[in-house]
């Protein structure tokens, strides 16, 4: 279903239209109930045009399974930096290439364990993580495997490619980096594991000016030299916390800051250079973030979907779902997409953060969208991969 508004409608009558589809907590006629905490009104209070979410085509990569309960499908789609290719992981152990235009497969390899892994270009290679720890490199023009680093441990989260390093990390927190053209290990850096509760996912390294940042199992975010991999700073962003204290997801480096969230003990605003707080924000169950000029976006494992000042800490506005569970949200000119858990995908008003648009088809999404242009795509929980259009009034 795609829910749509007409241009200019107000934001109240925004929420009032938007309840039915995006089942959010508090909801009510008028908007009344709505569980948003907003602290500013963009403009007149105009939502923005609202878009429509235009299936051009899709593609069930993965077969229907009788017996599987709740199908689950982690790994995120990469667009070729040409925009002709789209990649994804499946958790039957395949990296699948798809013409962006026509969702035509165009080649398909096996990785030999689960892919719940964003796959990365980089040049003529695509590459990703599996389940087994390995790192694999797939031709990108017919998937050939050309090189596999096996590191040992779960590799679920995405790769970053810096001067001709890749760097990731695995649910042994560690480290990698390798040369990204042959596979080379270069260097390693890791951390002791707690022995109280973790989670399993692990972090995706970010890389500036000659700097890794990471976060880890500990409670720890950690700055790194790229070209060693020896420790520049460590920040204990744990707040006391003894549990789930995990720094997963992908930090946000901008400017003279280091943005990230430790699952149990908030969400951080860090200085570039020394890792020192700057500002902490109380939210339980948040890790990638995402920063668009002075915003920081966030979603939480307790169903928040947030905006924050990131310059100062302050919560511009937050909603929380009832039963889905948001992920990692992205952003296309004024919108704000992100999927559900449990029921499809969402997109909202970035500056006032109003629900305009409910994309269900039936099937939850635990991946993020990705863009090139206007085009959107997204890998659903059922195994379907989704070509659409966004189109503005």
């Amino acid at each position: 279903m795609t829910f749509t508004l007409r241009p200019g409608v107000t934001l109240a009558r925004a929420a009032a239209m938007a309840c039915a589809a995006a089942s959010l907590v508090g909801c009510a006629h008028g908007g009344e109930g709505l569980d948003l905490r907003r602290v500013t009104v963009p403009g007149d209070g105009e939502a923005a045009p609202t878009p429509r979410l235009e299936v051009v085509w899709r593609n069930a990569l993965v077969p229907y399974e009788p017996f599987v309960w709740k199908p689950l499908q982690f790994s995120q789609p990469q667009v070729s930096p040409e925009g002709d290719l789209l990649v994804v992981g499946t958790s039957r152990g395949d990296v699948v290439a798809v013409d962006t235009f026509d969702g035509q497969v165009a080649w398909t390899a096996h990785t030999g364990a689960r892919v719940d892994a964003q796959p990365v270009f980089a040049g003529d290679l695509v590459l990703v993580g599996n389940d087994d720890g390995a790192m694999v490199a797939l031709g990108r023009k017919d998937g050939a495997e050309r090189w596999r680093h096996d590191t040992r441990a779960e590799i679920d989260g995405g790769v970053t490619v810096a001067e001709g390093r890749a760097l990731f990390m695995n649910s042994a927190d560690e480290v990698y980096a390798l040369d990204a053209a042959t596979g080379k290990y270069l260097w390693s850096y890791g951390r002791q594991m707690p022995d109280y509760f973790t989670l399993s996912n692990a972090s995706q390294p970010q890389v500036r000016d000659g700097v890794v940042v990471a976060g880890f199992a500990d409670g720890f975010m950690v700055a790194l030299q790229l070209e060693s991999g020896d420790e520049i700073w460590e920040s204990d962003l744990r707040n006391g916390q003894t549990n789930f204290t995990d720094v997963d997801g992908k930090p946000a480096l901008v400017g003279d800051w280091v943005y990230g969230a430790s699952h149990a003990g908030g969400l951080f605003g860090l200085d570039a250079a020394t890792g020192q707080k700057r500002w902490r924000v109380e939210v339980t169950g948040s890790s990638t973030v995402l920063v668009v000029g002075d915003t920081l976006y966030a979603t939480t494992a307790g169903r928040y979907v947030m905006a924050v000042d990131r310059l100062t800490g302050q919560i511009l506005w937050q909603f929380r779902h009832r039963e889905n569970t948001p992920t990692t949200p992205t952003i296309l000119a004024q919108y704000l997409f992100y999927g559900g858990s449990d029921a499809g995908l969402y997109v909202v008003d970035r500056l006032s953060g109003y629900p305009l648009v409910h994309f269900d088809p039936d099937v939850g999404f635990n991946s993020s969208m990705v863009f090139h242009g206007s085009h959107a795509f997204a890998f659903s929980n059922g195994g379907t991969l989704y070509g659409f259009e966004v189109v503005a009034d």
